[in-house]
């Protein structure tokens, strides 16, 4: 039972209601200031607040349930993680700053001493600290050696050093993240010390994660990414799901005196036609939040769902307990959320595969009540896993294999040869798309308009699986590419990159996001699921091997991103494995329960928001300053010219394909004379300039 808050003493519970109370005062007055968008207020700092604020407000909570110490461990966990946060290199290769860069920075680092004097002040108040012995009779010296190293190894990513022979920074970045890895795991030692402050279990319904899926990845797609798309691949996403929208694959070309101006990465104007390379299958999706006005809103739409569909899995191949920690972990994961709230197609894809396993699983329940109930089943999950083929073809050839294999893996069961049959059927049905699609645009069904057109201007192979010296783009793409060609070298630091941008985004724990993984791996009890989870995770690690481009620098390693509910199943039985080992120590259950909760709440309302102020938010010079001058009607049908140093899709993305008369068109600044004869192309329409750089605007003489 709950501890009773009548039998506690009148000044904790006072204390720790006015705890809370001043706590969520100051995530209100945080969450009103980026909503009135205070210019003069850093929204870091904003961020940093509100992270107190939260461990404001979970050590009030804790206090009010007469758990002081355990309040007072938990409480420091908010506050000195983003302390850790603060003092850490946000983009491209994360890791922790070296030298302090002001009074503040000396301030967050007396912050994560304060947090390891706790651990360590309360550790030896339960007197946790006197049987070393014991800890490592239960978890064993090897493997508990072992799991710390492993913790260490992907802390700091060798891609951003190895190249440019940094490797003495690499190494000392190695040492303060390791000390910042072991401060956390003392807290979470703290913690697990402690009596437990509730005995009650106090689960949740699915949709209740779903709600926060939903909120959340929408929060942040509205508020960060302000509804834009802020890489390439979103621009083109965008156009193509507006011409499918129209019910068409291509637009009209554009006129010839604009089609330079109009030209852009992934996307082709040939034989008349102008239409993106990239495969149909989530723009076709997004065709139906254009028609909506709401195109931002589908990936959290999916996400939702996919959470559902996660719980209907888990809880089939391992019961209900085992389906409340995957969607825990869901709900909590700063990678699975930033995805949502893009507008890439990755989560589309994780929908549609966890659609399918969910059906199978199902249809398996009832293969010897009725055939006909198992085949319909098979047959949905087939379309849903070949319409992700259609979306992102390695993928759902990798994970659309490994399912065909399980189910063919028990043909000897009832119905097992049916529900194959029309799994297989299923899945060819919907997956033509694809081929017709290519035959529709190159008139071959086996040369994709992605194929084609890297072929064309990187060079035929270039964009193909496994080694040599043609393999990936010819130059240009810096340290996101280490060298020329794809080598076995170049494949081994592209997969520890992935590793640790792992490591740090799938749940944005101090400790590594990978420790229910590694404790998993050391500890677990393994089960046909877990060994069909561990296929997946292989498969899809040494598919992406082969590729040059390891694809982890804007939303994590989204081309591991079809791991995901695999992931985040060894992680659920990495936290089981765990809390067995801990039961040995005398450590309730309900203690770890607790934890796992705080650590996902932490990745819900601490790293998320980090990744959206000081990440997501404009990437890549991405604003959203042109879109909303065009909804106040600063445009009207104007030719705009946009003189901005950010890339041309920050505004190509605004432009209708059909380029109607009604609608401003916007084009890069080519300078006086270019721009002259673009805008000849479009007579009776008058001209502008608009500079993002400074904010100024002229016309200029059109029409």
């Amino acid at each position: 039972m709950a501890t009773n808050i009548s039998t506690l003493p009148p000044g904790h519970v006072r204390a720790g209601r006015l705890l809370a109370g001043a706590g969520a005062l100051a995530v209100l007055a945080a969450v009103g200031t980026l909503l009135a968008g205070a210019g003069a207020l850093d929204a870091k700092a904003v961020w940093f607040f509100a992270s107190c604020g939260i461990g404001a407000i979970v050590a009030g909570y804790f206090l009010t349930e007469g758990a002081a110490r355990f309040a007072l461990v938990a409480g420091m966990l908010f506050p000195a993680g983003a302390a850790q946060l603060w003092l850490t290199r946000p983009l491209w290769f994360p890791a922790p700053r070296l030298r302090p860069e002001g009074p503040v920075d000396l301030l967050m680092g007396a912050l994560i001493v304060l947090q390891a004097a706790v651990a360590l002040a309360v550790l030896h108040r339960q007197g946790a600290l006197r049987h070393p012995r014991r800890l490592l009779q239960v978890f064993g010296p090897f493997r508990a050696t072992l799991f710390l190293l492993l913790s260490l190894a992907f802390s700091v990513s060798l891609m951003g050093y190895l190249p440019r022979g940094y490797l003495m920074s690499w190494g000392l970045r190695m040492i303060v993240a390791g000390g910042m890895i072991g401060i956390n795991m003392l807290s979470i030692a703290a913690l697990l010390s402690l009596p437990p402050p509730f005995t009650r279990h106090r689960g949740f319904h699915p949709l209740i994660p779903a709600g926060v899926v939903l909120t959340a990845s929408a929060a942040l797609s509205w508020f960060a990414f302000e509804r834009i798309p802020h890489v390439e691949d979103e621009v083109v996403y965008l156009f193509q799901a507006r011409t499918l929208a129209r019910g068409a694959l291509a637009a009209p070309a554009p006129p010839e005196a604009a089609r330079e101006a109009l030209a852009y990465y992934l996307m082709e104007q040939r034989d008349g036609l102008w239409f993106a390379v990239t495969s149909p299958g989530w723009p076709a999706a997004l065709a139906a939040g254009v028609r909506l006005g709401l195109p931002w809103l589908v990936n959290p739409l999916l996400a939702a769902l996919a959470v559902l569909f996660a719980y209907g899995v888990a809880r089939r191949l391992g019961g209900p307990d085992r389906a409340d920690i995957v969607v825990l972990l869901m709900a909590g994961s700063p990678w699975f959320i930033g995805a949502a709230a893009s507008l890439m197609p990755h989560v589309l894809t994780l929908t549609l595969t966890l659609a399918a396993w969910f059906l199978l699983l199902v249809g398996r329940q009832g293969e010897a009540a009725s055939r006909r109930r198992a085949a319909t089943l098979a047959g949905l999950a087939g379309l849903a896993m070949g319409w992700a083929f259609v979306t992102r073809q390695l993928d759902a050839a990798l994970i659309g294999t490994l399912t065909g294999a399980w189910l063919l893996a028990g043909w000897r069961r009832p119905n097992g040869l049916v529900r194959t049959a029309a799994y297989s059927l299923g899945a060819l049905l919907a997956g033509s798309f694809h081929f017709l699609h290519n035959r529709a645009l190159t008139g071959d069904i086996l040369l994709s308009p992605l194929q084609r057109h890297v072929a064309d201007n990187w060079g035929k192979g270039a964009n193909g699986y496994g080694f040599g010296p043609g393999i990936g783009p010819p130059e240009g793409w810096g340290a996101l590419d280490m060298a020329p060609g794809h080598s076995p070298t170049e494949a081994i630091v592209n997969t520890l990159q992935n590793l640790s941008a792992l490591q740090l985004e799938m749940f944005g724990w101090g400790v590594g996001s990978l420790a229910l993984f590694w404790a998993m791996l050391l500890w677990g009890r393994w089960r046909r699921a877990d060994a069909a989870m561990l296929a997946v995770v292989a498969g899809v690690v040494v598919a992406l091997f082969f590729y040059w481009f390891s694809g982890s620098f804007y939303i994590g390693p989204r081309y591991w991103f079809a791991a995901f509910p695999a992931l985040l199943y060894l992680s659920a039985s990495g936290y089981e494995a765990l809390a067995a080992r801990l039961k040995r120590l005398g450590v309730h259950g309900y203690s770890s329960g607790v934890t796992l909760f705080l650590l996902a709440l932490f990745g819900l309302l601490v790293f998320t928001p980090w990744r959206g102020v000081e990440k997501y938010h404009r990437f890549g010079g991405y604003r959203a300053d042109i879109r909303q001058a065009m909804e106040a009607g600063l445009f009207d049908n104007r030719l705009v010219f946009v003189d901005t140093d950010a890339d041309p899709g920050s505004f190509l993305y605004l432009n209708d394909p059909w380029l109607p008369a009604e609608r401003p068109l916007f084009l890069p600044d080519m300078g006086p004379e270019a721009n002259a004869a673009v805008a000849a192309a479009f007579p009776g329409r008058a001209a502008m300039l608009f500079s993002t750089r400074t904010g100024r605007e002229s016309a200029q003489s059109g029409g």
